[in-house]
């Protein structure tokens, strides 16, 4: 053997006998090599990798709303309360329990944050409360709503509950109070007594109104209202804000003028027996929402049940003065009513909207008409889907 096998057999492994160790011993542990590593690599995968789905739904087609996360604040909640109303739909139904139980707690909080005693609590503390507690009902009657979220409504219904003193705040019903709007006290020697009871209702748009988006809010619908109200008022000398009731874009239903007292809205000798409704925005650019126009369709059945009020006798304030009031889709929207809502027979009776000519209802005011208020502090309810 050379010199240069020589030096090649040493540099190669031997085995005790004294044959080598042959190159393809490291190709066959090789492959186990490999596997082993392979396997270690595949085990060790972060989580954070393109096929993990952190919990919650799947089906979401926005994901989170944008106030997830955010810190506990009034600025939250009416950011909560402005998606429920414009947003909410695009998203998986988890979110929209989620926002409602959100707002809930968090008016909750700021309940128990600001409780003075018994003695000392506002009636805008007593209606934060009401509204927390129709949030989580409107939770708990969610056929959507998972076992957690059923948990945290009937936590917060019990809280509720313990910061009354042991009883459930009022609701204010289907209608929210001159009070939630912070109406300025009416001037009764400007106002006229409803007498004879009502036989006749009429449709009004408030038009563009200073200052408001007609965006849905709380804020921006008591914002508006006011506004109506100081014009009337300080614009108009009358004795108070001209209409019985006010709708907003959200379909909430707002008291105005109390029905004891005639309205002032159609003009003149128009306003006798004539029940003025109006519905905030500018419908002759947009067309009322769908909330609206259902919020309106349920306040006429309960009116006209009420009063005993036809169909045909539901008016626009255009038929009553040269104006384009309420609105070309409003207009519509009341003749196809007019043509095809429900037979006064299949209405029943509301005793709640029946006027008391002969005993008003107390009307709860401030003195001054206040600055903008945020709705959620002065606990309104959101309307949600």
């Amino acid at each position: 053997m050379s010199e240069g096998m020589k030096g090649r057999k040493s540099v190669r492994n031997v085995y005790p006998d004294g044959s080598l160790r042959p190159h393809s011993d490291l190709a066959l542990r090789f492959p186990l090599f490999l596997g082993l590593l392979l396997i270690c690599l595949a085990g060790c995968t972060s989580p954070t990798s393109s096929t993990y789905s952190p919990p919650g739904p799947s089906s979401a087609a926005y994901g989170a709303p944008d106030w997830v996360g955010e810190p506990q604040s009034w600025t939250k909640l009416e950011s909560i309360e402005r998606w429920l109303y414009r947003d909410a739909d695009r998203y998986d139904s988890y979110w929209r329990i989620q926002g409602e139980l959100t707002l809930g707690e968090g008016r909750l909080e700021f309940a128990r944050r600001e409780d003075r005693g018994a003695g000392h609590r506002s009636q805008s503390w007593s209606g934060r409360l009401a509204s927390a507690r129709s949030g989580f009902e409107r939770v708990l009657a969610n056929s959507n709503a998972n076992t957690g979220q059923r948990l945290r409504a009937q936590n917060g219904l019990a809280e509720v509950v313990r910061l009354h003193g042991g009883a459930a705040p009022a609701q204010q019903g289907k209608f929210l109070s001159r009070a939630t709007w912070h109406a300025a006290a009416p001037a009764p020697s400007r106002l006229d007594r409803a007498t004879g009871g009502y036989d006749r209702i009429t449709l009004h748009h408030s038009a563009d109104v200073r200052d408001a988006r007609f965006d849905g809010s709380m804020r921006d619908s008591t914002t508006a209202i006011r506004s109506i109200q100081r014009d009337h008022v300080d614009g108009r000398r009358y004795g108070d804000i001209g209409y019985h009731f006010l709708v907003d874009p959200a379909g909430r239903i707002f008291l105005g003028r109390d029905l004891s007292y005639q309205g002032a809205h159609a003009g003149g000798v128009n306003n006798k027996r004539n029940i003025g409704i109006c519905l905030l925005g500018n419908f002759e650019t947009t067309r009322p929402t769908s909330k609206a126009l259902a919020a309106l369709t349920g306040l006429l059945s309960d009116l006209r049940g009420s009063h005993r009020i036809e169909r045909s006798h539901i008016f626009g304030h255009r038929q009553f003065k040269s104006t384009l009031c309420p609105g070309a889709h409003l207009a519509t929207w009341m003749n196809e009513y007019r043509r095809t809502g429900p037979q006064l027979s299949a209405l029943s009776s509301s005793a709640s909207l029946k006027a008391k000519a002969t005993r008003p209802t107390t009307v709860v005011a401030r003195r001054t008409v206040s600055a903008s208020p945020a709705s959620v502090r002065r606990g309104g309810p959101a309307i949600v889907r």
